[in-house]
């Protein structure tokens, strides 16, 4: 039997959905370039908020990248911290924040875009 198996069966679905999340964002700015969506509001709109548009696309691609490096480099540090059976967990605790912080941003940094896309389609 794998020692602390509900640990890393845990730090597991955690990082799959981490994964789940950074695809899905990677996924919608890829649709956001790929058909074109910028193209289109500028034949209705001024260049300018095209040119945003596909910028936004160009931005969530690469936050869907971040966030998978990040999910990977969380994964592994925590694998590590369970297999070593640590326990001082301050240093796992800190480690830990400073990745969710980074996480946590990129997504409302993402956020922030989509609200922005939104806007500009509803206006």
């Amino acid at each position: 039997m794998i020692e602390h198996f509900r640990d890393h069966a845990a730090n597991e679905r955690t990082f799959l959905a981490w994964i789940r999340t950074a695809i899905t964002i990677f996924v919608f700015g890829f649709v956001i370039e790929k058909f074109d969506l910028a193209k289109n509001l500028a034949l209705h709109q001024n260049k300018g908020i095209a040119i945003l548009v596909g910028l936004m696309g160009l931005v969530l691609m690469i936050g869907g990248v971040l966030i998978m490096v990040l999910a990977i480099f969380s994964y592994r540090r925590n694998s590590h911290f369970i297999s070593q059976k640590q326990t001082d967990t301050s240093l796992y605790l800190r480690k830990t924040r400073q990745t969710t912080t980074g996480i946590v941003s990129v997504m409302f940094l993402i956020c922030l875009m989509m609200l922005l896309y939104l806007a500009m389609i509803i206006f």
